[in-house]
């Protein structure tokens, strides 16, 4: 029963163990852009603006208008049977309608929805644009996430490693066979590796500190994630440089600035269309009431007053501006400087997309060269260390010359699992700029 009992209760603690959220480099982006509030913001001002373009379509149909009044009238007043002044408190009352149809306003209504069209593209391209720049940093975070892991393992198999060594010494000093300097060279090195070791655990808790405020989730230390199976070196082929430079245009940061620029220009037209007459149907109709009003002195009831004085009218109405105190001038003017401000505003966009496409590639190069060399000064110096373990253990090496050639090994290594990591990170740069056009 005990046993039975002891068992359940193991299995209830590792339950949550097992259950451990595994994340993947897509579900940690996916995760950052649900969550960021700058992309809720950017969403929000993506939803204003279709709101905008609703408001200038509703703008080219009629208005309609409706007031209903119903009062008392104290003291002098106007008899509406006879229009004579009396001097009594009566009752009075009435309705009105009226409608406006815009028939003519020189374009002004197209270019105000042209004008919030390419406003709600330029916030669609933006919200792309911060969508992009937070994929990348929590990319670069993950993979720092698994740089990190991949360094404590590589660090708890040195300090294995010293460890074996240590107490292989400590066996041969119990039988007079080992000089008491190497066991302290050994230990001060497994103390070293500890240490390492334990700065390496602490950079795996950072980094996943830095990747959960990305993602604005709780911060969970024992946050698992899963392994990113395409890091390796690369090539870029000049075509695809060649590519790069087209697809360029593509840039969201671009294409948002474009979307403005045509934006502030239907602006422009829409104020420069209001300089012109604009013509319009007005319809108005409406009755009214009052408990003076009387026929043969007889009053008349709420229902005939209202028949009875019903009316309507349609007219047609011209407005010309002639004088606007300089209004239209000066916004067309202000007008003007924000066209060539988002002018500006693409050209500095262009730069900045081909300085980063270039360093993009030029990082790549760098990289992919620098995994290359490392790799081969860890081959050479695994090599050594072979050599360097054979000698040590027959008693021909010194525990000095060891260590150097240990440490030389282990610092390529941890230098060649970054320079991996970093190539991964520069490979998925240049992959996101290659597909911008898809």
């Amino acid at each position: 029963m005990k046993k039975s009992l002891l068992f359940f209760v193991c299995l209830a603690t590792a339950l949550p163990v097992w259950a451990q959220k595994v994340y993947t480099l897509e579900e940690c982006i996916e995760i950052a852009i649900k969550n960021s509030l700058l992309t809720q913001q950017a969403q929000l001002n993506l939803q204003d603006a279709g709101t905008d373009i609703t408001q200038a379509r509703h703008n080219k149909y009629p208005d309609l208008n409706l007031s209903i009044g119903h009062g008392l009238n104290f003291g002098r007043s106007i008899d509406p049977s006879t229009n004579d002044f009396i001097n009594q408190q009566i009752t009075r009352g009435g309705f009105y309608a009226g409608s406006n149809v815009p028939v003519w306003q020189a374009g002004r209504f197209n270019q105000a929805v042209r004008q919030y069209q390419y406003a709600e593209e330029a916030s669609r391209w933006a919200l792309k644009n911060q969508e992009d720049n937070l994929r990348l940093q929590v990319t670069l975070a993950y993979l720092l996430v698994l740089n990190n892991l991949d360094q404590a393992k590589r660090l708890q198999i040195q300090e294995e490693l010293t460890a074996q060594q240590l107490l292989r010494l400590e066996d041969l000093d119990k039988n007079g066979a080992a000089l008491p300097g190497a066991i302290a060279d050994m230990r001060g090195q497994l103390a070293s590796d500890q240490i390492s070791r334990l700065d390496a655990e602490q950079q795996i808790s950072t980094s996943k500190l830095s990747l959960a405020q990305l993602m604005n989730i709780p911060f969970d230390l024992n946050m698992q994630i899963a392994p990113d199976n395409r890091t390796g070196t690369r090539e870029t082929p000049e075509s695809a440089r060649t590519l790069l430079a087209e697809t360029m245009n593509y840039h969201a940061l671009i294409r948002s600035g474009e979307f403005t620029q045509q934006s502030v220009q239907s602006f422009i037209q829409s104020l420069k269309a209001s300089r012109y007459p604009q013509v319009g149907i007005g319809m108005e109709m409406g009755s009214n009431y009052s408990s003076a009003y009387q026929i043969q002195g007889s009053k008349v009831k709420f229902t005939k007053q209202l028949s009875n004085n019903f009316n309507y009218a349609v007219g047609l109405s011209l407005s010309v501006p002639i004088l606007n105190n300089y209004r239209i001038r000066s916004s067309l003017q202000k007008a003007q400087t924000l066209l060539q401000r988002s002018k500006n505003d693409i050209a500095q966009a262009r730069n900045l997309v081909q300085q980063r496409i270039e360093e993009a590639l030029l990082l790549q190069a760098n990289a992919g060269e620098r995994v290359r060399i490392l790799q081969n000064q860890v081959d050479a110096f695994r090599e050594s260390f072979r050599i360097a373990e054979v000698r040590f253990n027959q008693g021909v090496l010194n525990s000095v010359e060891y260590l150097v050639v240990k440490n030389n090994l282990d610092r390529s290594e941890n230098q060649a699992i970054t320079a991996r990591y970093e190539l991964s990170f520069r490979d998925k740069v240049v992959e996101f700029y290659a597909n911008l056009k898809q």
